[in-house]
Formats: C-alpha cells, sequence, structure tokens
C-alpha cells in the first residue's frame, strides 16, 4: 500500500491534518477516541463525527460520490491511534 507523507495514504493524511489543526476540534477528536470502551467504538465516533459534517448530506451527484469515495480510503484505525496519544 502506498504511503503519503508517513501516512497510509492521501485521504488519512488530510483528513489528520484538518482534523488537528484547529485546537478544539483536535481535543474533541482526542475525547471521542479516549472515551469508547473498544477500538471500534473509537473508530466508528470518529468515522461519525467526519462523516456528520459533510454540507453534502441528502444531495445525490458527482460531488457527493466524490465525497463518499474518498472518505472510504480513510484508514480510520490510524486516525484513532494518533488522537489516543
Amino acid at each position: 500500500m502506498p504511503k503519503y507523507n508517513g501516512w497510509a495514504n492521501y485521504e488519512t493524511w488530510l483528513t489528520y491534518l484538518w482534523l488537528s489543526n484547529d485546537q478544539g476540534t483536535d481535543a474533541l477528536c482526542h475525547e471521542l477516541v479516549t472515551s469508547t470502551d473498544s477500538p471500534a467504538q473509537a473508530e466508528k465516533s470518529l468515522r461519525e463525527f467526519v462523516e456528520d459534517g459533510s454540507p453534502l448530506i441528502g444531495q445525490s451527484n458527482l460531488y457527493v460520490d466524490l465525497l463518499t469515495a474518498a472518505l472510504s480510503k480513510i484508514d480510520w484505525q490510524e486516525l484513532v491511534n494518533r488522537f489516543a496519544e
């Protein structure tokens, strides 16, 4: 699997970049992943946080399909591990 800046891929790196760039969002993501009972629940919580923030919810068009494709490439467990640090 190709790496991007030491991350699993571009989509994972970019998601971390945006989530960790703001102190409040970074703290929220840390809280989401450390307040769960299992890594699977932490992954689910982080994924839902990101996906629920989509401005394209309820739409159907090229941009929704592209966003969905990009979200499916994110290595959520890698993000959980980083925010758990």
